[in-house]
């Protein structure tokens, strides 16, 4: 067993947060202070740098902190994962034409998986570190919340009055609704983990918060995804331990909703704004058949590369950047191939999740509840793991790299306390 789960390396989850903040930063800046920068070449030399920064901050750690202690099946995993890219671009390169930063993204793809599962397969964490990360998460929610009501105060004190939803952009500093609606999705379950352990005003004032900003946002899918992870983690995992508080908070909460049905007004934008039934799928099964059939001219074993893709569907007159599916991009991106070995990550990151189960139960369960809402989620909206940029980040530490250290504790040797030593 790997020396390094002897001893506790806290650190790392430090590292990991600011490595989302890092990745964060070239989008507050250029969506607050400089948006004419974001369609340009500058931006993209912006997000390389940063990824270059979380590469040498995290690598810093691993020399200065830890026993540089490496599981070579790990790194071979990233090697075969980074190397069905490259097949993928070299196929691409000689029947068509590729994206150069295609060429970047096979690279970005092996540093991530050394930094976010090599790395920490042979580290742990302690429950305090686990809970500051989740922390963490919310805090800076809370922030772009706050921040979100700031900027738009006045259109959100007559939401109501609106009647086109595609005129609003409650966005926070992020580009768009869908990807400040991801922090939202992603921080009402960090909320969740802390919250199992202990109620608390603040907690509670989060969950309202992020509610209440992830409907404004308008964001379908994340809405229905967040309340999704909650129905499955009460009715499934945490029905032996719904309180008495508890249903009087429900109860209180229902009859809101109802009180609130009784306006039309509200009943209007639930409906016209929020659900929007009459526009359907947004175009997005259009795009998917689209996507299908770049396939079938191209290759379903192996897609012909992630920014290659876009760049197709742009020629075809579609305005978007991704195909709003997880799983209908990583078939462009990296063919049946590539699904297949994300599929085989989530199921080893499932596996370590029932390992957190044999000593910390509600974790297990929160974790295992995100995982069906984050299955639904992927299908409506584009997520990615082990890439550049704030979004991969994101996903990859807290759905992978945050349950893999977590789960190790289940290895630790009989005397080992949270007290040791920690770096």
């Amino acid at each position: 067993m790997n020396a390094g789960l002897n001893q506790y390396h806290d650190g790392y989850a430090k590292m990991l947060f600011w490595s989302i903040i890092i990745g964060l930063l070239p989008i507050v800046l250029v969506s607050v202070a400089l948006p004419s920068l974001f369609e340009t070449f500058l931006y993209q030399i912006l997000v390389g740098s940063m990824f270059g920064v979380q590469v040498l901050v995290i690598t810093i750690y691993f020399i200065s902190a830890t026993e540089k202690k490496i599981d070579w099946r790990y790194v071979a995993f990233g090697l075969i994962f980074s190397l069905f890219q490259l097949i993928t671009i070299l196929r691409s390169s000689i029947v068509s034409s590729i994206n150069f930063f295609d060429i970047i993204n096979v690279i970005s793809r092996f540093l991530s998986v050394f930094l976010l599962l090599c790395i920490p397969a042979g580290l742990k964490i302690s429950k305090d570190a686990f809970n500051r990360f989740m922390l963490s998460i919310v805090i800076l929610s809370v922030i772009a919340c706050f921040y979100n009501f700031i900027v738009n105060f006045s259109d959100i004190m007559k939401i109501l009055t609106f009647n086109n939803p595609f005129t609003l952009n409650f966005s926070s500093f992020y580009f768009n609704r869908n990807t400040f609606g991801q922090l939202l999705f992603i921080s009402i379950i960090a909320c969740t983990f802390l919250w199992v352990q202990k109620n608390s005003r603040f907690l509670l004032f989060a969950y309202v918060f992020f509610f209440i900003n992830l409907i404004i946002t308008l964001s379908r899918t994340a809405t229905a995804s967040a309340l999704i992870f909650l129905c499955v983690l009460m009715f499934v995992f945490l029905k032996k331990k719904i309180k008495p508080s508890h249903i009087v908070l429900a109860v209180s909460f229902t009859a809101v909703i109802v009180i609130a049905l009784t306006n039309k007004k509200i009943i209007f934008f639930i409906v016209g704004m929020l659900i929007r039934s009459d526009v359907g799928m947004s175009d997005r099964d259009n795009l998917w058949l689209t996507g299908f059939e770049i396939l079938n001219q191209n290759s379903w074993l192996l897609g012909i590369g992630y920014l290659s893709g876009v760049n197709i569907i742009k020629e075809l007159g579609f305005n978007l950047k991704e195909f709003h599916s997880f799983y209908v991009e990583t078939l462009n991106g990296g063919g049946l191939a590539d699904l297949i070995m994300h599929f085989g990550l989530f199921g080893y990151t499932l596996n370590r999740i029932i390992h957190i189960r044999s000593f910390d139960k509600d974790p297990s369960s929160v974790y295992f509840s995100a995982y069906i809402a984050l299955f639904v989620y992927m299908t409506f909206e584009s997520a990615s793991f082990f890439t550049m940029g704030y979004v991969g980040t994101l996903f990859t530490a807290f759905f992978i790299t945050m349950p893999v250290l977590y789960s190790n504790r289940a290895l630790e040797k009989p005397g080992v306390s949270s007290s040791s030593l920690r770096k």
